[in-house]
């Protein structure tokens, strides 16, 4: 398991405002208070995909410390094939670093390595197979690691 950034605290409500929409909402009625491991677990007991989008709708400053719950499911072994969350993350945190770059900077270190981690274990997640519906999930993942190496200030 990769060293993730420390939190000092959980988010608080006002961390997951994002545009009152009912996702949002829904999010945090299911999360506020909780710590990434239950969300990480949350990957296990749901459609991961699913639980993925729970981070889609919801304000940077909660969205940077629950997103490491998929950072962890991916790289448990129990995730080995799960080629959705696999791809569909780093779409997410490509996303996500666009639009909030100050706000993640604090994770965007910890998403450079996390990317090279997931292009290293490609093959883990059988996306080779999918690529005419995934796309090249590699690229994207050398993109995300370039983006998050110049947030953190950092060139590759």
């Amino acid at each position: 398991m990769l060293d993730e950034p420390i939190f000092e605290s959980l988010p608080s409500s006002e961390d997951f405002y994002y545009d009152g929409e009912p996702d949002e909402k829904w999010a945090r009625e299911h999360y506020l208070g909780k710590d990434i491991e239950f969300a990480r677990k949350r990957y296990h007991t749901y459609c991961s995909l699913s639980v993925l989008h729970d981070w889609s709708h919801v304000g940077a400053f909660a969205f940077r410390y629950y997103i490491l719950g998929a950072c962890r499911y991916l790289q448990d072994e129990k995730s080995r094939d799960d080629v959705d969350v696999y791809s569909a993350l780093a779409e997410l945190l490509l996303r996500k670093l666009v639009e909030h770059p100050q706000e993640l900077r604090v994770i965007s270190e910890y998403v450079a390595e996390f990317s090279q981690w997931a292009i290293e274990n490609y093959e883990k997640f059988g996306v080779s197979e999918y690529e005419d519906i995934y796309g090249d999930v590699k690229e994207k993942y050398r993109k995300l690691r370039e983006l998050a190496m110049k947030s953190s200030g950092r060139e590759i």
